[in-house]
């Protein structure tokens, strides 16, 4: 699983180090999301993402109207 992630086009892995965990403290403090949610958002932050795909469309409506930046993707729109 390791080496399909690390070798999948256009797709970067960032570890979760200090700077993620205090930006995820951050955004689950202002927006009440769960850790996992909040690292997801996190790192799409302080790596500057334009999008961020999920699968889950209750969990993407639920965080949508808190980060407008980014640009949503829904994979079922996408069959």
């Amino acid at each position: 699983m390791h080496t399909f992630l690390g070798t999948f086009p256009n797709l970067t892995l960032l570890p979760v180090d200090l700077q993620v965990a205090m930006q995820a403290a951050t955004v689950r403090a202002v927006t009440g999301l769960e850790v996992p949610d909040a690292l997801i958002v996190a790192s799409g932050l302080l790596a500057n993402c334009e999008a961020i795909i999920f699968n889950d469309e209750a969990w993407g409506k639920s965080i949508q109207p808190h980060f407008r930046q980014f640009k949503w993707l829904y994979l079922k729109t996408y069959k």
